[in-house]
């Protein structure tokens, strides 16, 4: 200020503020005419990006359910089916649900849920939205709308809705570790700090504002789709229980909670018309099809009435444009949800990561666009709704502060390990989780393509194509587009379904037989002579059938023995996804029969040591429509003879016998069903 003093003269000041009067002025006279042009001079820049409502705003009417409900206290499904004592844990919807009859229903409901997004943000809602149940059974449970607060589960509902609610402990546990022990079974049961009941009333007291003074609902919304998964890491750092249990039932549950019922597909309860009357032999429960509709060998899930818009990949998630679409495939949208994340709420993220790193693979492969979360941050999440000790201790109420938080999840699948045991399905009968989600979903309509998987090949085809299948032959994608077109073909069964469980399906174009060995491992393995018997009875099969084909007799096969720990993840895949009949002992590496395409010879043959038996690869193979052979050396079982299940001494050792020749019996078998009927 000092130098300017002496710069400026006392003319040249008077002069400067004359100047600065007379533009000032000049503004003022001027401004009416140009006031329709002077915005820009009024612009404020922003610095701070603009995240808008819609991102949180839920639906305060909750959607209804897909077609086709249970109605409670009634005894009687929508279908016209009594419903009966085994379905007494099975919920499709509550009451406070409105189920579609229709497709114009439908297409209004569609309609519904985009005007659903102009209503308000959940902090300014007036009311908070109810919790509605759109389908349960046993350790599966999609929720709309349900809460979370200082680590409990809620599940908003008046008292008039209690009653229509499953018993929590069907759907939830403690999420201990289970070692079946008296003491450990009653200490897995659920208490109210896991999942409660919450009345509005009281939600009111806890989250509620006021919203007219100002006050916003202590409620947040977690955007998108969550599976929540309730279970310890006991069993997810095993490649089968995380890929074929765990995943396997949730995305079965979740696809066809969001599939149109096929009323023709509901297995009758006439013991006449069943296959297996009065579901005595549990064990052959997914070959128990009663419907010749062509959904059962759907091998998309595609909207029928929508030929023009693109649809969605669900498995991989990306979209594929009309004009990129595979021949023989329709050009629709799936009605299938993306899954936006999965929160390991009790396992961190080591404890779903097995060894060889399938786990990591699978999930990474099948859905790329899924965040995971782990305990870690389930617990950020619980600690983020749990007020300061202080603010519970004062006695003065701080305007805002006097309350708890909630996390608010729209859309909600729900899975627990311990409470699917409760179920008859996993719990009595085929000891798998999974099975408690297929068996709901079959026995409602709603599992489509269950002859071929067609609800699990989102899944398979992310898997196959993530390895590279597709860079490799043409034969899947041709076997694809062969099976995906009798979605428009009425087939019939003359023929009893027991014993022709696969009439209408494709015939491979060269059949390869897969020989999963483990004689590197160092459980489950063959003795070194049965190893050596197989693999030449093998030998001698190819030779002699590839030599009948040479000579316009037969059809030919390729055969392959496969040591998986001298082959990368992606080598292993593409061999699967070629692969007719696999084959192999009880163990790990049969759990990639989940992303064998489907064929007529579809075959699993599992190598028990003799006496031994267990579900695990036997239930999985029949719920893809495969046939399953378990091999006791020289004699074998198949449905509907299964023996039962045991674990005797010598069931996880080194010295497992089979007879070769034996295996290459059932082999032959299965590679002239083709020949048969071609």
């Amino acid at each position: 200020m000092v130098v300017f003093r002496h710069l400026l003269s006392r003319r040249d000041t008077v002069l400067l503020l004359l100047g600065a009067s007379l533009m000032h002025l000049t503004s003022l006279f001027f401004s009416p005419l140009t006031s329709s042009s002077a915005t820009e001079s009024n612009l404020v820049i922003n610095h701070h990006a603009h995240i808008p409502d819609s991102m949180n705003r839920v639906d305060l009417d909750p959607l209804p359910p897909p077609p086709d409900h249970a109605e409670f206290g009634t005894g009687r499904l929508d279908s016209g089916r009594l419903d009966t004592g085994q379905d007494e844990n099975r919920y499709e919807g509550v009451p406070v649900n409105h189920a579609l009859d229709n497709d114009e229903s439908l297409e209004a409901s569609q309609a519904e849920v985009v005007e659903v997004e102009e209503e308000i943000p959940i902090h300014l809602a007036p009311t908070l939205p109810h919790t509605t149940i759109l389908h349960h059974t046993p350790g599966y449970t999609v929720f709309r709308n349900l809460y979370m607060s200082n680590g409990t589960l809620y599940i908003l509902a008046s008292a008039d809705e209690r009653g229509s609610l499953p018993e929590i402990r069907m759907m939830a546990s403690t999420s201990l570790e289970a070692d079946n022990s008296p003491e450990n079974i009653a200490a897995r049961e659920p208490t109210p700090y896991v999942m409660d009941i919450i009345d509005p009333e009281e939600a009111k007291n806890r989250w509620g504002g006021d919203v007219e003074k100002g006050v916003r609902n202590s409620v947040f919304t977690v955007t998108g789709n969550t599976v929540l998964f309730n279970d310890p890491p006991q069993f997810l750092r095993h490649y089968y229980h995380y890929v074929a249990e765990l995943w396997f039932g949730a995305w079965c549950f979740w696809a066809g909670a969001f599939a149109s019922p096929v009323p023709e597909t509901i297995p009758s309860d006439d013991p006449a018309m069943s296959s297996n009357p009065n579901k005595q032999n549990w064990n052959a429960y997914p070959i128990d099809i009663q419907s010749d509709h062509p959904s059962t060998y759907q091998l998309h899930l595609y909207d029928e009435d929508d030929f023009d818009s693109d649809f969605v990949d669900v498995g991989a998630g990306t979209p594929i444009s009309k004009g990129n679409h595979r021949q023989g495939q329709r050009k629709t949208k799936t009605r299938i949800p993306q899954l936006d994340r999965a929160i390991f709420m009790h396992s961190n993220a080591d404890g779903w990561r097995d060894s060889p790193g399938f786990n990591a693979y699978f999930q990474r492969a099948a859905f790329p666009g899924m965040s995971v979360e782990h305990q870690e941050d389930w617990m950020d999440r619980v600690l983020a709704t749990r007020p300061p000790e202080s603010v519970w201790q004062t006695t003065t109420k701080v305007k805002g502060l006097h309350r708890d938080r909630a996390f608010h999840f729209p859309l909600v699948l729900f899975v627990d390990r311990s409470a699917a045991f409760r179920g008859d399905m996993a719990g009595s009968h085929t000891q798998r989780t999974a099975a408690q989600a297929w068996e709901y979903m079959r026995t409602h309509g709603r599992l489509r393509g269950e002859r071929v998987g067609g609800w699990w090949e989102p899944v398979r085809d992310a898997i196959l194509r993530f390895a590279g299948m597709g860079d490799l032959t043409e034969e899947y994608r041709d076997l694809e587009s062969r099976l995906g077109g009798t979605e428009d073909k009425r087939v019939g069964f003359p023929h009893n379904l027991q014993s022709e469980p696969q009439p209408q399906l494709p015939i491979p174009k060269r059949p390869l037989v897969t020989y999963i060995s483990r004689q590197g491992g160092s459980r489950r393995k063959l003795t070194a002579e049965s190893h050596k018997s197989l693999v030449d009875a093998m030998v001698e099969l190819r030779e002699r059938m590839n030599e009948e084909e040479r000579e316009g007799e037969g059809s030919g096969f390729d055969f392959l023995v496969m040591e998986a720990e001298k082959m990368t993840k992606d080598e292993q895949l593409r061999i699967i996804g070629k692969t007719t009949i696999l084959l192999g002992p009880h163990g790990n590496g049969l759990t990639h029969l989940v992303f064998m395409p489907p064929t007529r010879m579809s075959t699993v043959i599992e190598i028990f040591y003799p006496g031994g038996f267990a579900h695990d690869y036997h239930w999985t193979s029949r719920a893809l429509g495969m046939q399953h052979y378990a091999v006791w050396n020289d004699t074998y079982h198949t449905h509907p003879n299964e023996p039962r299940v045991d674990y005797p001494e010598g069931f996880q050792e080194d010295y497992i016998p089979v007879h070769g020749p034996t295996v290459a019996k059932i082999v032959e078998e299965r590679l002239r069903v083709g020949e048969k009927r071609a």
